[in-house]
This record gives structure tokens, sequence and C-alpha cells, in this order.
């Protein structure tokens, strides 16, 4: 009986251990995010694409930039994704669709003594020597000189005006652009680390799925022969410090919500399942 009890405690012990080694893999290894990652990760992108967001990775200082800290990281990638679809935005509009001052022009040309007067020569005299952003812009805006849209306000002009340039600049700048989610984050997160997480990845796999397997199994099985199978009686469990709001209980509370959004803003755990599966 002794030796049925030592043998809880172990499988006890193994378990919390195992859970504890767990928890500090959040903070093993470093992250680095380099030039030839960029190609590697996003090798299906435009080529556009790994030129902007490496020299966007340069200019924000991340480029080459080793990271210890996973929250760190994740947030130096959210602020390298933002910063890159600022960027290639401001490109593509620039290129085919309309920027700021553009969209400036087009209201100077189409407001006076706060009366709209727009049309297709609008946008002609605007974009002389574009004949093809003339032609996108009408498409999306004709509907706004039709005879049946007349604008009483030139802000209610001005309002339709730049939303449907806004779809015109986001359409054209989809297929250059990377969304800051976690699979994004997951992607480059697993080609960044490095260190003994990512060169054992078997042995961590054993200390922390393995190992509590194994301990919670030995806790339960010989749980099985020192007290009778489970039924109807009361052991004071509704009084108890775990389930009746006492330390045991808030500790575990407070425990388990730390963790989970610590897990959410890092990938590492993740890593580790999805490297070794």
């Amino acid at each position: 009986m002794k030796s049925l009890k030592f043998l809880r405690v172990v499988g006890l012990t193994v378990f919390v251990a195992s859970v504890l080694i767990f928890i500090a893999t959040l903070f093993i290894g470093s992250y680095t995010v380099t030039e030839s990652l960029i190609k590697e990760n996003f090798s299906g992108k435009p080529e556009r694409v790994i030129n902007v967001l490496t020299k966007t990775a340069s200019d924000e200082g991340i480029l080459n930039k080793e990271v210890s800290n996973p929250v760190t990281f994740a947030n130096n990638i959210a602020v390298l994704l933002e910063s890159y679809n600022t960027k290639i935005t401001s490109e593509i509009e620039a290129e085919k669709g309309l920027t700021e001052a553009e969209i400036n022009a087009v209201f100077e040309k189409a407001i006076a003594n706060d009366k709209v007067n727009y049309s297709k020569e609008t946008l002609e005299s605007v974009f002389q020597n574009n004949p093809d952003k003339v032609k996108v812009v009408d498409e999306a805006t004709n509907w706004m000189y039709s005879s049946s849209k007349t604008y009483d306000k030139p802000e209610d002009f001005k309002n339709d005006f730049k939303n449907k340039i806004g779809d015109i600049n986001r359409s054209n700048a989809q297929e250059f652009l990377l969304y800051d989610n976690k699979y994004s984050k997951f992607d480059i997160a697993k080609a960044s680390i490095s260190g003994p997480l990512k060169n054992h990845k078997s042995m961590f796999l054993f200390l922390t799925f393995g190992l509590g397997v194994l301990g919670s199994l030995l806790f339960i099985i010989t749980g099985l022969f020192l007290e009778p199978i489970a039924g109807i009686k009361n052991h004071g469990i509704y009084l108890s410090e775990a389930t009746n709001r006492g330390w045991v209980a808030i500790f575990v509370f407070g425990f388990f919500s730390f963790f989970f959004i610590f897990y959410c803003i890092s990938t590492l755990i993740i890593l580790l399942i999805g490297q070794i599966l």
C-alpha cells in the first residue's frame, strides 16, 4: 500500500514537472529575421513582395536582429507587416490607383462654389496622360454623375468618391498584402527560430507530452487500487480549497488565465507541436 502511495506521488511529481517544462519552452530559443528567410518563406509570392518586405524589415531595424523574447518578436512581426502593407499599398496607389494628392486634384476640378460638377471629363482633365487610370476610376464612379444622382453637399460626394477609390486601391494591392494573423506569424516564427527547442524536438516532445501522459497514468492507475471506484458518496469535495473558491482555485484560475494570454501571443508552443507532427 505504501509503495502504491509512493508511486502515486511520483506520478504527480512527473506530471507537474512536464507542465513546468512545457511552460519553460516559451522562453527557450531566439528568433532572427534574415533576407534568406524572407525569400524562402514567401517564395510563392511575387518578387515585389520579397523585395519590399526585406527593405521594410531593414528600415524597421528588424532584419538580422536576434530576439530572445517571443512577445517582443511577435510585436516586431506585427509592426513589420503593418509597415509593409502601408508601404506596398502606397506604391500600388501611385501606379494603379489614386494617391491622396490625385484625389484632392479631382475634388478641385469637380467642386466649385460648394456645387458638385463631376463627370468623366473631370477625370480626363486630371489624368491627361493616363487613360488607363481614367478608365478604372470612371468604371467605379460613373454612377456618381448619372442623371439619377445628385449631390446637395460636397462632403457627401467626397465621402462616396473616397470610399470607391479605397475599394480600388485595396483591390489593386490585394495580391501583395500580407495579413497580420496567427498563420503569418507562425510561418515566420517557425522559419526564424533557433536554439535547443528546434535542435532537439523529439527530446522536448518526450519531456512535455510524454512525461505528462506517463505521470498522469501513474497517478490515476495507482489511485484505482488505493481508493474504491467513484460512486455516490461525500468526501467533502465541495468544501475543499480547490473547489470552493479557496486559494488553490484562485491560484489555478490565475495561472491558466496568464498562461492562455501568453500562449495566444506566442508561437513557440505551436512550433513545438507543428514541427514534430
